[in-house]
């Protein structure tokens, strides 16, 4: 029960606690939902003014929570058969980018250096999966896949400089605050 967290905890105090119930359930199921909600309220109440374990468990879990978009983006495929239905599919993947990159911004906003270094490269992730697609368009009527990768090579280049301009934010991060992890390797890659 809740009875043990009657005594004044600070919210770094009720933020550590919940995490490590958080972390025994795994995230998962009915005591890490709670868990989580303790933790973003604790973060919350406290106007966000947390210390940086508590900020770095605020930041996981936020990153947890929208991290779900990532395969939802990755998801949308260009269609082929006529020019109509292959812009509108540009259009659709081209269009999911905000969305992705209002979702890490949740992360972002925590201020948590390691999960802010995550956020980054999901959102260059996402520029480097626009690219990809639209490097490998389906083939339409009318029209040579040659030519239309030539078409679309513009927007190619663009959106793999935008990744670049996100992983090198995420690697000046990391150097700067000393980030070693998967996701750190992974910009740097």
């Amino acid at each position: 029960g809740k009875n043990y967290l009657k005594f004044k905890l600070s919210a770094d105090e009720r933020i550590l606690a919940f995490h490590r119930i958080y972390d025994a359930a795994n995230g998962k199921g009915a005591a890490g939902q709670q868990a989580a909600r303790e933790i973003l309220g604790g973060y919350k109440s406290a106007g966000g003014k947390v210390g940086s374990e508590a900020s770095r468990y605020v930041g996981e879990i936020v990153f947890n929570n929208v991290n779900s978009i990532m395969p939802k983006y990755a998801a949308i495929k260009l269609v082929g058969g006529n020019v109509d239905k292959l812009a509108a599919s540009i259009q659709k993947k081209v269009a999911g980018i905000p969305a992705v990159d209002k979702a890490y911004e949740q992360v972002t906003a925590t201020k948590d250096p390691i999960w802010c270094v995550a956020a980054l490269y999901q959102m260059g992730y996402a520029r480097e999966l626009l690219a990809h697609e639209l490097e490998n368009p389906p083939a339409i009527a009318g029209a040579s896949v040659e030519d239309v990768k030539k078409q679309l090579a513009p927007q190619v280049q663009q959106a793999r400089a935008e990744a670049k301009k996100f992983y090198q934010f995420a690697v000046e991060s990391i150097s700067k605050f000393a980030v070693y992890n998967d996701w750190a390797g992974r910009s740097v890659s």
